[in-house]
C-alpha cells in the first residue's frame, strides 16, 4: 500500500539518522508523503462509511455497541481487520532467482497489526507521523 511504503522508507531515515523523530522539514517535501497522506485520507472515508453502514448484530473486539461510537483510529483497525484487501508479499521470482513484490488480496491481520496501521494512518491524515509498531 503507498502509505506502508512510505512508513517503511520514513522509518528507515530515521533508524539512519540515529534519532527518534525527523523534523517535519525532512519529509514534507515528498511527493511520497502528500500520495500517502491522501491515500490514508481515503482509507479514513472508507473506514467511517464502512462502520457508519455496518449494524453490528453480535459483540465483537471492537466495540459492544456498534462502529459509530468508535475513535476513527480503530474504525480504520475494523475495516482493515474485517475487509479483504491488498498487502504486498516478498515471493521469490522463478525467471530470475531474485525476490519480488507482489500484492495479494487477503484479511490475514491480527488485532494488534491493524489497531497500529490504524493508529498510523489516522495520524498521517492530521500530517502527523507517529508510526506504531509493537508487533515484529
Amino acid at each position: 500500500c503507498t502509505f506502508c511504503e512510505f512508513f517503511q522508507q520514513y522509518v528507515e531515515k530515521v533508524r539512519l539518522s540515529g534519532k527518534d523523530t525527523l523534523p517535519v522539514e525532512a519529509y514534507m517535501g515528498d511527493p511520497n508523503f502528500f500520495h500517502s497522506k491522501l491515500a490514508a485520507n481515503c482509507c479514513v472515508a472508507l473506514a467511517k462509511a464502512y462502520c457508519s453502514a455496518t449494524v453490528h448484530t453480535e459483540v465483537n473486539d471492537f466495540s459492544h455497541s456498534g462502529g459509530l461510537s468508535l475513535p476513527v483510529s480503530q474504525q480504520v483497525a475494523q475495516l482493515l481487520y474485517e475487509i479483504p484487501h491488498h498487502m504486498a508479499v516478498i515471493v521469490p521470482d522463478a525467471k530470475e532467482g531474485e525476490k519480488k513484490e507482489v500484492f495479494r488480496l487477503t484479511t490475514e491481520m491480527t488485532l494488534q497489526l491493524a489497531n497500529d496501521l490504524g493508529s498510523s494512518i489516522t495520524s498521517l491524515t492530521l500530517g502527523r507521523l507517529e508510526i506504531n509498531t509493537s508487533e515484529k
